[in-house]
């Protein structure tokens, strides 16, 4: 019954924003869990939230709304740098191989997928993954 009624406030979200295109002025989603993200823990409440639907896409939309500029390279360490500290950063690579935690399976990385499909509807985004690949290499480098 949960499933079903999910699915329901997912299509009349869609059907909403494809309706109403003046109700495109976005607001943090309710119950948001505050970024920037710092700790292990943080993402796991992150991910639970991110785990409906409804507030995935809600969030995409959300983050979509940030200056992302028209790059889409230039875009993920934007909207990276909104999501995640350098430090929190330093405990991910894309894969997951050696101690690191996986990025490509988390919802956060559905997320970036989602806000950067919204924002670029025409990529495949084999850029953005090369540069976040790169970012998250890089952490260990930026300053906090």
């Amino acid at each position: 019954m949960r499933a079903k009624l999910d699915l329901i406030l997912i299509n009349q979200c869609k059907m909403n924003r494809f309706l109403l295109p003046e109700e495109k002025i976005l607001f943090q989603p309710p119950n948001m869990p505050a970024l920037l993200l710092d700790t292990i823990e943080q993402v796991k409440i992150f991910e639970k939230f991110l785990s409906n639907d409804v507030q995935l896409a809600d969030t995409c939309y959300y983050l979509k709304s940030f200056p992302l500029g028209n790059d889409e390279a230039r875009a993920v360490p934007k909207l990276m740098s909104n999501l995640m500290s350098n430090s929190l950063a330093q405990e991910f690579n894309f894969d997951g191989h050696g101690a690191k935690l996986a990025f490509k399976s988390t919802k956060l990385w559905e997320l970036v997928q989602g806000t950067l499909l919204l924002k670029f509807d025409q990529s495949d985004l084999s850029e953005a993954l090369k540069t976040l690949r790169s970012w998250l290499r890089n952490a260990k480098g930026r300053k906090n």
